[in-house]
């Protein structure tokens, strides 16, 4: 068993040690200094998440990430997904409690910030319309929730698909919040103008969504 005096004595060693330490760095005629920019380092990190979100008791967003960390000290905060993302929307069924899928969205890695509520996608990412069966696919997608009609864009070459045709947009597309009736731009083939007929997957009906596609002068 270790006695009061050992105690003491392992102290009084310890504190030995440490002040002759600190009496060679002192002696040093330079002392070299690390900065860290605690701007570039998480100040929270998250393992394995999974948030559902509901307004007035329903469903509306679920998201599922392997690892989230929170960047608090950069000069415009944000959430980094680094492994990826996936997430899924809810639409409520006739104004009612129940929810259903209307879309969702996959990216290798994304970025949130939350002052302005924006979101960045990066690297196969694909975004799915549900209902209307259309699909997105690009690397680079933007998402400003603070808007409607062109809240999700992207300036990089995308390909767009119904269960009927294939549209390949080399600049880019625009739509809404449901990626419904989206604006192609430079559509591949020259075509001007392309009419949309995807298979409603909530009836037997078939819905027509207009797609606009915008060629600009070279």
């Amino acid at each position: 068993m270790v006695q009061y005096k050992d105690y003491k004595k392992i102290t009084q060693y310890v504190v030995a040690l440490i002040m002759s330490a600190t009496i060679i760095i002192s002696c040093k005629e330079k002392t070299e200094t690390t900065s860290i920019d605690i701007a570039s380092y998480p100040s929270l990190e998250i393992k394995n998440l999974k948030v559902l979100r509901t307004v007035n008791g329903s469903l509306k967003y679920e998201l599922h990430a392997d690892e989230v960390d929170y960047f608090q000290y950069a000069d415009t905060p944000y959430y980094s997904f680094p492994k990826g993302l996936y997430g899924i929307s809810f639409t409520p069924v006739m104004d009612s409690m129940i929810s259903v899928a209307s879309a969702d969205l996959i990216a290798d890695k994304a970025i949130y910030k939350q002052s302005p509520d924006f979101f960045e996608a990066y690297h196969n990412v694909v975004a799915r319309n549900l209902i209307s069966i259309q699909r997105l696919e690009t690397d680079t997608l933007y998402w400003d929730s603070r808007k409607t009609y062109d809240a999700i864009y992207s300036h990089s070459p995308s390909v767009v698909m119904t269960p009927r045709d294939t549209f390949p947009a080399l600049g880019g597309f625009y739509t809404d919040n449901q990626f419904s009736s989206p604006t192609l731009l430079k559509l591949k083939g020259g075509v001007t103008h392309v009419e949309m007929t995807p298979t409603d997957s909530t009836s037997n009906n078939r819905s027509t969504d207009s797609t606009t596609v915008i060629i600009p002068n070279e």
